[in-house]
């Protein structure tokens, strides 16, 4: 989990600087500056999006052998199955215990997915107490919405690879305008993988041992309201500014670091 959220978080911070970089080159604004930047970006794109899958396949069954409701809620598997196929469509029916879709199907892939072996047993929800079961629709969409977007950072990663090497990045503003809608979606896909995480533990505050309703604190609902309003005011101003800050600071790009020296002081004239 930690090697997976690190790398997740060097995702974030490449796409933030290749989709700066690509605003400034469409506008051909330091055109040498923000090339040389991008590669960085990219090369950095390139490793965290191809380690991704490696690492996060590694997590995945090891989430399915310790926390066997959280892995079958991911994929949405009710019954308990060996060579368990991975449904490329899908569509869960927690209701009724069921999947309402399951299309364009790959035998036994869902198994390998979560065991490392095409005829591995994987747990089905059926088999798992009920009041013992995370809310199976936002683990499952939650978890796909996050590979479909891993997924895609790889292709953008690769394909922006691809154009380096014919020296046609510059001549590609389909491709700068893709990275630069691009900012938000790694941070999507980061909360994402928070809301599996902890959502998909669910009952569990501390797994098999702990329900999270019984560490729950006896403390008053005003107190509760007082604290949580105080949270969401102080980080909603922090997300402001730090909006602004990036926002401000990106658009002037190299401009913005004029008259400052190395030591940090401007100079005065």
């Amino acid at each position: 989990m930690f090697f997976h959220t690190v790398i997740a978080c060097y995702i974030v911070g490449s796409f933030f600087v290749m989709g700066i970089s690509a605003y400034h080159l469409l506008r051909k604004n330091e055109v040498d500056f923000f090339k040389k930047s991008f590669k960085y970006g990219l090369i950095m794109a390139l490793v965290a999006t191809t380690l991704t899958p490696f690492i996060g396949h590694k997590n995945g069954t090891y989430v399915t052998s310790v926390q066997p409701a959280k892995g079958a809620a991911m994929e949405a598997v009710w019954e308990t199955e060996q060579g368990a196929p991975f449904h490329i469509l899908q569509i869960p029916d927690p209701d009724n215990e069921r999947n309402l879709v399951e299309a364009i199907s790959i035998p036994k892939l869902g198994s390998f997915f979560y065991t490392n072996s095409f005829n591995g047993e994987i747990t089905g929800l059926k088999d798992i107490p009920a009041d013992e079961r995370p809310p199976v629709n936002l683990v499952f969409y939650s978890f796909r919405i996050m590979v479909i977007l891993g997924l895609l950072f790889l292709a953008i990663a690769w394909y922006g690879f691809y154009l380096d090497r014919k020296d046609k990045l510059i001549d590609s503003p389909k491709y700068l305008k893709t990275t630069l809608y691009s900012i938000l979606l790694p941070y999507v896909a980061i909360n994402l993988g928070w809301v599996v995480a902890e959502v998909g533990r669910q009952p569990w505050a501390v797994y098999g041992l702990m329900k999270t309703a019984e560490g729950v604190s006896p403390i008053s609902l005003s107190q509760i309201i007082f604290s949580l309003s105080g949270l969401v005011i102080f980080y909603t101003i922090l997300i402001i500014a730090d909006v602004y800050l990036l926002i401000k600071y990106s658009k002037k790009g190299p401009d913005a670091l004029e008259g400052v020296t190395e030591g940090g002081m401007k100079h005065v004239s």
